[in-house]
């Protein structure tokens, strides 16, 4: 593989990770959120995204389109036109092995924790909708800690959100937001609960696993091309429109609460409110 398709693998990855690393648009800005959604939905079910060209002159895009030409032949891309593009199952596992990221696999400890949370302190629920973990238990602390006005509530769980991007871009792993609550909560989707059910019946779970995962995350680097092109996803995220305007996903309602908070102080709570969402 030459340089620039090297460069170019790394910052396709970069763009899948940016839109699905958890950034919470729901409210005030429902329009960006729903656009967040719908991309995401997007790639799960076609595998393709966005991409442009990152050259600065047309020497450089006409270099560039011809290595994503030759990722093409190499069975590593697909390409659908000048500006939709998405990496395959191989060309993910090399664009993390280039970076020395965390591969697919890598990531499966995740399902297991998920899986050995439900129906412990640990799992969130409003008496319809449960399974949801938050980032702070997969970080090793209690669901909920306390934080006071301007202060992070968890100090040491940013390394969780790289940790199940795998997971997510595999569409094994969804999050959403519980209103006025800053951080992510995660839950197995459907395919996410076969695959951690069938670890934990074949012996393959490993819970124990997860937390190691910190140390190689810590150490990521970020190449020029993958840190462009997340950059460049993030800043544009809350100002894409909806590719539908009439398909709309709703998200968790304020009454979602982790278990171990009793019912008396679910009662007490009157803070939270459901975004308003377009019909």
């Amino acid at each position: 593989m030459t340089d620039i398709e090297q460069s170019l693998l790394c910052g396709l990855l970069g763009r899948v990770d940016a839109l699905f690393e958890p950034v919470n648009l729901c409210w005030p800005m429902q329009d960006a959120d729903q656009a967040q959604w719908q991309r995401r939905d997007r790639w799960l079910t076609k595998g393709i995204t966005e991409w442009r060209n990152p050259g600065r002159d047309n020497a450089g895009k006409e270099r560039a389109t011809r290595a994503m030409a030759a990722l093409a032949i190499q069975q590593l891309i697909v390409i659908r036109g000048r500006e939709l593009v998405g990496l395959t199952i191989q060309g993910l596992r090399a664009a993390r092995e280039c970076m020395k990221r965390l591969q697919l696999e890598d990531a499966l400890p995740g399902l297991d924790l998920l899986l050995g949370y439900q129906g412990t302190p640990h799992e969130w629920t409003d008496g319809d909708q449960g399974g949801y973990v938050s980032e702070c238990s997969l970080a090793g602390f209690e669901p909920m800690p306390p934080a006071e006005l301007g202060t992070l509530r968890c100090k040491d769980s940013d390394w969780t959100i790289a940790a199940m991007l795998p997971l997510s871009i595999a569409g094994y792993v969804a999050h959403d937001y519980k209103p006025d609550f800053e951080l992510p909560l995660y839950c197995l989707t459907a395919a996410g609960e076969v695959l951690a059910m069938e670890r934990r019946s074949t012996g393959k779970a490993n819970v124990e696993a997860w937390p190691k995962l910190r140390k190689r995350v810590e150490a990521y680097q970020l190449p020029p091309a993958y840190f462009e092109a997340w950059k460049a996803v993030s800043e544009q995220m809350p100002f894409l429109e909806p590719l539908k305007k009439n398909w709309i996903q709703h998200h968790l309602s304020a009454c979602i609460w982790p278990a171990y908070i009793g019912t008396e102080k679910k009662r007490k709570s009157t803070t939270g409110r459901t975004p308003r969402r377009k019909e």
